[in-house]
């Protein structure tokens, strides 16, 4: 599969074609026709002047033109889809770059993070902490995440430092709680 650069020459030429085919009584040649209209919308065009339009054309995924119902209706071809959004509002897709990782990019998976989910009480949190710990190289810093919410675990309460600091004295601890965004650390 390969991947089109958007090409500023061939966006105009094809436009042009587009407005020429519309302005002739022959109808658009299939492969120059849109995959997909969507008119009868406020289409959130994100320009610099933050402009909003009626209706977009798309081919092969890109926007091929966009404009008033009037300029962007007639583009159809005999295959093209066309939907009518009955006023609704098409925005650009949003990529969220806010995402939760399950462990710290480049490391493998932790194994303790299922049993530290699964845990009710205090003791059965440290008892995974200190798992992890011996494991740790001194001095390390020692992260699990996923733990579980205060309504699961026996005491209502999250652990704190006087929890982690007897089964970790030489390493930091850091223990995140799933749902909550909460850290707690000794």
């Amino acid at each position: 599969m390969s991947s089109t650069i958007f090409s500023p020459t061939r966006f105009i030429l094809s436009a042009g074609l587009l407005i020429t085919f519309t302005q002739c009584s022959s109808p658009i040649p299939e492969a120059l026709a849109p995959d997909l209209i969507l008119h009868n919308a406020k289409i959130v065009t994100v320009d610099g002047d933050f402009s909003v339009a009626q209706a977009v054309a798309i081919k092969n995924g890109r926007f091929l033109a966009i404009g008033s119902d009037s300029d962007i209706v007639p583009l159809a071809g005999p295959t093209t889809e066309t939907m009518d959004l009955e006023g609704k509002t098409v925005m650009p897709g949003l990529h969220d770059s806010h995402i939760h990782l399950a462990q710290r990019v480049g490391e493998p998976a932790e194994p303790l993070i299922g049993k530290l989910s699964q845990s009710r009480s205090i003791a059965e949190i440290v008892d995974v902490v200190r798992q992890k710990v011996e494991k740790t190289e001194p001095g390390k810093l020692v992260w699990l995440l996923r733990g579980p919410r205060p309504n699961q675990i026996a005491e209502k309460r999250w652990p704190n430092r006087n929890d982690f600091d007897p089964i970790s004295p030489d390493n930091p601890v850091i223990v995140t709680f799933a749902g909550d965004y909460v850290n707690v650390a000794n």
